[in-house]
């Protein structure tokens, strides 16, 4: 997950593809969002009077994050498709390593 952050690793390795990836990791976040929100809710499975408020706010705040992620990759898509910027940012990856 940490490597999504090396943008310019990515533009370097996969070009005008780097957005897949990061839909990906949405994916990846909304689904491990929801299995730790229905993991905090068995208390409330064997007793009906248990909270399960943290779990929706787990939920909540997956969810959130797997949606910017989620949005930052159409934004990626468009913006390499359109106007290319995957090429200058790789090549700055291959001049600068950053």
């Amino acid at each position: 997950m940490l490597k999504l952050l090396d943008t310019g690793w990515i533009a370097h390795k996969y070009g005008k593809w780097r957005w897949a990836h990061y839909a990906l990791a949405a994916v990846f976040l909304f689904v491990f969002g929801l299995a730790i929100a229905n993991f905090l809710t068995i208390p409330a499975k064997i007793s009906p009077g248990a909270d399960t408020s943290l779990a929706g706010w787990t939920f909540v705040v997956f969810g959130g994050l797997s949606l910017l992620v989620l949005i930052y990759s159409i934004w990626l898509s468009y913006t390499d498709e359109v106007h290319g910027t995957y090429i200058d940012v790789a090549e700055r990856y291959r001049t600068h390593g950053w």
